[in-house]
């Protein structure tokens, strides 16, 4: 889930927002108007009776960019313990990004953003992009991956994650450059002096360490979060995992 840490206008401030074309953009580019993008999800929240609970909003300095991150509260469905709905939006005027939706979770207690891996939108700027009917659609597969985040947060809970195998992940994601060495060390210390009470299935545990990640994560600018959240998450054990796996009694179940 994106987290707009920078959060630096309000739903009002975003729609006068007026849409230039790019110079060098082609015949068949189309560009989408802040406002008319939130007027287009309102209708459509409205129309299922979903609610917005909570909103943030950030815009690029030239303003062409807009980052959204919405709490969600659905009629019948309800969110794994701990955690709200919570749809993440990335746009840009400025040929530099698809218009992308992503499902995902807020932990409620730190309100950390926690992307599911699941996009339920990417198109480009492009004429014939028909914005209405294509968020419908993607609003009927934000439903569908809803129903699978218990499971996947459930999995994530089930895994223990000692000292060293922590430490072993943490280089890993050094490594790969998903976040600079001074931002992993805040990360470990995240994990091992959490800054929030959590519930102790939180504690050293896969689960965890992805909310320590996403907790530093979440103060850096909305369009680079969802890539590093992804990558970082899929380093972490799960049952789905070809990993060493560790359940929270600390005893071994099986390699795959």
């Amino acid at each position: 889930m994106i987290t707009v840490h920078d959060n630096n206008v309000t739903e009002v401030e975003v729609k006068r927002v007026t849409l230039e074309r790019p110079r060098k953009a082609g015949r068949f580019w189309r560009g989408i108007q802040h406002s008319e993008f939130l007027e287009v999800l309102q209708a459509i929240l409205d129309a299922r009776k979903w609610k917005i609970v909570n909103q943030a909003y950030s815009v690029s300095k030239n303003e062409t960019g807009l980052a959204a991150a919405f709490d969600l509260k659905i009629p019948g469905m309800k969110a794994p313990t701990g955690t709200n709905f919570a749809l993440g939006v990335l746009h840009d005027n400025n040929r530099k990004r698809a218009l992308t939706l992503v499902c995902g979770a807020t932990v409620a207690v730190c309100n950390n953003g926690m992307a599911s891996g699941q996009l339920i939108l990417k198109h480009k700027h492009i004429s014939g992009f028909n914005l209405r009917d294509e968020m419908e659609s993607a609003m009927d597969r934000y439903l569908d991956r809803i129903g699978l985040l218990e499971e996947f947060i459930a999995q994530w809970k089930q895994f223990r994650i000692t000292g060293p195998q922590s430490d072993q992940l943490l280089m890993n994601a050094a490594r790969l450059k998903i976040l600079p060495p001074t931002r992993i060390f805040e990360v470990d210390q995240e994990f091992r002096n959490p800054s929030f009470n959590y519930k102790q299935d939180y504690i050293d545990t896969s689960f965890g360490l992805y909310n320590a990640f996403t907790h530093v994560m979440k103060k850096a600018p909305a369009r680079f979060q969802l890539d590093r959240m992804e990558k970082f998450r899929d380093l972490l054990p799960t049952t789905k995992r070809g990993r060493h796996l560790i359940n929270v009694d600390g005893n071994t179940i099986k390699n795959i």
